[in-house]
């Protein structure tokens, strides 16, 4: 089965990236995708170029994703919309 968990990379998202590396097995498979919003977006890129916002939320969800204990067990999408 296919999973699809939108990820908030900050402390109050950890359980539910848990429980989306718990879901992770032979069965199923997890994408963990953080998805920055708009108007978050448009304020970053007065900044910042969009690859470097997109670097940094990137990063910004590979460490709550490892902080959860499930680097590894999850594949990762960083988009916008």
């Amino acid at each position: 089965m296919k999973w699809v968990l939108g990820l908030t990379p900050s402390p109050s998202g950890h359980g539910a990236i848990r429980l989306a590396g718990a879901l992770r097995g032979e069965e199923n498979d997890v994408l963990a995708v953080h998805v920055l919003e708009e108007k978050y977006l448009s304020e970053l890129l007065i900044y910042s170029t969009m690859a470097e916002v997109l670097q940094n939320a990137e990063r910004q969800a590979k460490r709550a994703m490892d902080e959860a204990g499930v680097e590894r067990e999850l594949s990762l999408r960083v988009t916008h919309g």
